[in-house]
């Protein structure tokens, strides 16, 4: 194991993160080498202060705020009684270490050795869950505007690609509904068939109890609606915030609307654990889903935004030295080998 300060990671993490500096590099060289991509751009953001601090001040208070609800209404109905500023603590300090640490480290996991170390006994099982369902129910939201946008503007979907846009949104939405469906629905164990399913599976017992982690929501409906609405206002949020750079960048008529298509996809492109924030992949994603909806430089849209992401993400690492000044953060980030095992239960 390599330490930096009281953080530890291991070899095969630090190859991870040496890849993704590559194509990083490489991402970055394409789309500058192909005129995608403008650097100069960012300076917009420096001309405006004030609009900059603004779309900062969104990131940090809706967007993060709204997050932080939906996982401690989350955790809450599972009985651990974390308070808001507690839980957008251990938030913040995760996507900090998750966004400038060297590839090894990622959000969720470090949220669960939070909370175990802090809630000694807890079910990490459930914990598990909670972070999962956390995931499934910010997924629900996003998939819910771009079908906003179709009812809306119909006619904007028009082209061969925006139809197959659709169709993939439809389709994983059905997913997500089926499994938040079943997961919400009250079914007395002993006639639930996955009950069964599980006892037969290999590691029949590790299975069970992740299973009746996720069951432990059953019957919540008002929960799960509740952490809906706070999953759209957090989208919500973050697509004003990209409405207002593309004003920034597009000197042409668009269609808002598109953006409800536009956003939602290109952060699910983003969240895939290619890149630190999803550089490159996210450029590329946005660069093509503005260019099927006819808006221009998508690329830069999304550079603006990352740097705003990236800018915000520094509050974790402000917020992690209040704690441990405070003697707390050094037992919250001892050993970061003890994530390994917490991605294991969420994988």
């Amino acid at each position: 194991m390599n330490k930096i300060g009281p953080l530890t990671f291991s070899k095969s993490g630090l190859a991870i993160f040496l890849v993704k500096v590559v194509l990083l590099f490489g991402a970055f060289y394409y789309l500058i080498k192909t005129g995608l991509l403008d650097l100069n751009k960012v300076m917009l953001l420096f001309q405006r202060p004030e609009v900059t601090i603004g779309l900062l001040l969104v990131m940090l208070i809706p967007v993060a705020g709204f997050n932080v609800l939906r996982w401690q209404l989350l955790l809450r109905t599972l009985e651990f009684r974390v308070p808001f500023r507690r839980v957008y603590a251990i938030s913040s300090i995760s996507l900090f270490f998750a966004t400038f640490l060297p590839g090894t480290v990622a959000s969720d996991p470090l949220k669960m050795l939070y909370l175990v170390r802090q809630s000694p006994g807890a079910s990490k099982s459930k914990l598990g869950a909670s972070l999962i369902v956390d995931r499934v129910m910010g997924l629900s939201g996003m998939l819910f505007l771009p079908i906003v946008a179709w009812l809306i503007r119909p006619e904007l979907f028009s082209s061969p690609a925006m139809q197959s846009l659709l169709f993939m949104v439809l389709a994983l939405s059905i997913g997500v509904a089926g499994f938040l469906g079943w997961v919400v629905l009250h079914i007395p164990e002993h006639r639930d068939p996955f009950i069964k399913l599980c006892r037969a599976l290999p590691l029949s017992n590790f299975t069970l109890k992740v299973y009746r982690a996720f069951k432990s929501y059953q019957g919540h409906y008002k929960v799960f609606l509740l952490a809906f609405v706070y999953s759209l206002l957090l989208h919500l949020s973050m697509i004003f915030i990209y409405l207002v750079l593309t004003l920034g960048l597009v000197t042409d008529v668009f269609s808002s609307v598109a953006l409800l298509m536009i956003v939602p996809l290109g952060e699910l492109a983003v969240a895939l654990p290619v890149a630190p924030v999803g550089i490159g992949v996210g450029h590329a994603a946005f660069e093509s889903l503005y260019s099927i909806a006819q808006i221009p430089s998508g690329a830069n849209v999304f550079n603006l935004y990352t740097v705003l992401r990236i800018i915000s993400s520094l509050s974790g690492g402000f917020v992690y030295f209040f704690y441990r000044s405070r003697g707390e953060g050094r037992k919250m980030l001892e050993d970061l080998s003890e994530v390994s095992e917490m991605e294991k239960i969420l994988h």
